[in-house]
Formats: structure tokens, sequence, C-alpha cells
């Protein structure tokens, strides 16, 4: 999705205008931000393998490798705070307008995958108005929709963090202030990680606020901190003129072998996966940076038509893709719906991912008919 300081426009994929010099360390995070969008699709695809399939370890697999999406759209919000921050800063009009082009179509959404879950039973009405209205609030309709409780949670603390921002960015040495918060936030992020792991393994009465966590699935910006602290310090970076050092793009790989490594954890709790809730999560996320980043640089720089094609189109989508966020899941049931009981599983699979590319593709331009266009930031740095 994109940021809440970045205001995206909303349409299908395209090459980008010449970037001016410094503009394409931005670009680089809308790709990534592009990779995160499609890890959510796969994880979505991936749900639809039962457990009882000789598939079910890979598709588990790939769902764990992928859980960077959710933590790599947080951290890209807070570095575009920092970025404006350090700028002009967030004005309350644009703020405004964030509201109104994420809340009203995830309203909008919410209540229509309500309706789909009337009809293909995957959502179960409550007995009362007020269930009504904390499932369609919360996201509970459907499954990409928890996320965006604490996406807009954390866009409610836009203003503290910009003014955190701008008060240290005026203090004597105002990086390393920057760098320590980040870290210090990170460090807060993985203690509570790994007690919250102690605590899912025997989830007979946990403490109220692990209770809260585990069972809000992470609906709240608190149990993403080291990921918006993690942006806190991209965004300084990428704002400060840093590039990773050439050296680094000798990580990649060993970095994206760990990453493989890290999503065979298997659950250990008892009656969840508790990938999501444990340190694996910031982990996979860390090696992530380590080796997408270097493939976005080769990428960027890349001779081939196709690389930069494909890259190109990442990094549109990257900055795009609530409409591809909000709807893709839509497609994804209603093809499972005709197809996922009777047909072959690879055939129903493909068939769901067909659905989903071409489905959403449709949606972009109702997206922006429907939600308005909003103004592009400019990429300077």
């Amino acid at each position: 999705m994109s940021s809440g300081a970045d205001l995206p426009t909303s349409g299908p994929p395209s090459g980008p205008a010449p970037l001016a010099a410094g503009q394409e360390r931005w670009q680089q995070l809308d790709f990534l931000r592009g990779l995160a969008i499609v890890a959510v699709v796969l994880i979505h695809l991936a749900a639809r393998v039962p457990a009882s399939h000789g598939w079910a370890f890979a598709a588990q697999w790939l769902d764990h490798f992928c859980r960077f999406g959710v933590p790599l759209f947080l951290a890209a919000h807070t570095a575009m705070v920092v970025r404006r921050a350090l700028g002009v800063g967030p004005r309350r009009a644009g703020l405004r307008l964030r509201w109104r082009t994420v809340v009203v179509p995830y309203l909008l959404w919410s209540a229509l995958y309500a309706g789909l879950g009337l009809l293909d039973g995957q959502w179960q009405p409550p007995a009362t108005a007020a269930g009504w209205l904390y499932d369609l609030t919360l996201g509970y309709t459907a499954e990409q929709l928890w996320f965006m409780p604490a996406y807009l949670g954390a866009l409610v603390l836009v203003p503290l963090w910009a003014a955190l921002v701008r008060g240290w960015a005026r203090a004597p040495g105002r990086w390393p202030w920057l760098a320590g918060m980040a870290v210090l936030l990170a460090a807060a992020q993985l203690a509570g990680q790994v007690w919250l792991v102690a605590v899912s393994s025997v989830d007979r009465a946990p403490p109220p606020l692990a209770g809260w966590l585990l069972r809000a699935e992470g609906r709240s910006p608190l149990h993403w901190i080291g990921f918006l602290g993690a942006g806190v310090g991209i965004g300084a970076a990428l704002a400060r003129g840093w590039r990773p050092p050439p050296w680094s793009r000798w990580l990649a790989l060993p970095a994206l072998a760990l990453h493989a490594w890290v999503a065979l954890r298997p659950p250990q709790a008892p009656r969840f996966d508790d990938f999501w809730c444990s340190p694996a999560m910031s982990g996979g996320f860390a090696l992530f940076l380590l080796w997408a980043w270097p493939l976005a640089q080769w990428s960027e720089a890349a001779a081939v038509p196709v690389v930069r094609w494909v890259y190109n189109g990442l990094s549109r989508l990257g900055r795009d893709s609530l409409p591809l966020y909000l709807a893709h899941v839509a497609w994804l049931r209603l093809a499972w719906w005709a197809v996922g009981e009777t047909w072959p599983l690879p055939a129903a699979l493909a068939a769901a991912a067909l659905a989903v590319v071409a489905g959403s593709w449709a949606y972009f331009p109702v997206h922006a008919a429907v939600f308005g266009r909003s103004p592009r930031l400019a990429l300077g740095a």
C-alpha cells in the first residue's frame, strides 16, 4: 500500500517519467513496496492449499517467506513521514485527504466483503448491530483487511512522528538521534516478539496486554512499532543521500538463503501459526532488505529491456497498491468459489491467480474514478 505521507495516484502500472538526480533512491523503495504487494497476493493464494494436501508444507513456507509485506508497508509509511518532515512536513489538509482516500474505500470494501462472505460462507455475521460494526471497522470480513486498523492507527501517529523528527532534526547531531530512535523501537519490537512467543506457546490465561495483542492479531501499530522505527531509519538515511555500499551486493545471496531458511520455522503455538508474532518476522524483514535492495539497484540499472519493464511496473505498483490490496481477495474468492472445489488444485490456483490479475487490472481505473485521483508527491529527496 502507498504510505500515509506519500499520496499515491491510482491507475494501472506504467513506466515512470525520467528521474532527476537522487530520485532513484525513493523509486527503489517503491520497487520494494511493489514486491510487498505481490507477496501479500502470494500469501492469500498459498492459504487456499488445504492442510491435508501434499503441497501444504510448501504453502506454509511461501506464506512465511512473504511475511515481509506488511512490515515493509509500515516501514515505508514512516520513511515518507521522515522525508516530508525534513522537508515541507505533512500538512493537515494532506492528512485529511489521506483519510478520505484510504478510510472510505476500506470501509466500503469491508462492507462488500461482508456481503461476499454471506454468499460463500467465509464470514459469519454477528448477532448484534454492534458486532457488525466491530467486524466491519476492524477488518474481520476478509483475510487481508486485518492490517488496515494497524495502518490507520499508524496514520494517527503521523503528526507525532513528524514533530519528533522535526525537533530532532534541529538538534546537533540530528542523524544519530534519528538512528537511535530507530534502534530503540526495533529493540522494543524484538523484545515484544520474544515475549509473545513465550506467552502464545502456553496461551491459556495470557497477561492482559499479551492477550489483547494475540487475539487482536496485530490490529494495532503497537505490535509493529519496530517496523515503524525501521522506516524512520530508512527515511533518514535516504533523505541524507545514503546509498547501500557496493560491497552490500555480496550479502544478497546469503541473505536470500537465510530468509528462505527462516521461513521454515514451524508453528510453536498449539492453536495458531505464531510466525507473525515471533522474532522470525523481524528477521525475515531484515533479510528481505539485505537481498531486495541490491535487486532494486541492479534492476534500476539493468540494460535488459524486460528487466527495466518489470522494475518500472513494480515501482508504479508499489506507489499505487491500495486498489490491488483491497480488491485482490474478492477476485480470488470468487474464482475459488467457482472452481476451487471441483478443479484439481494446480488448475484452481492458476485460475485464481489469473482472476486476481484480470480483476485487479480492471478495477484500477474504477478505483480512480470512484475515489478520486490523489495528487502525486514529487519524488525529489
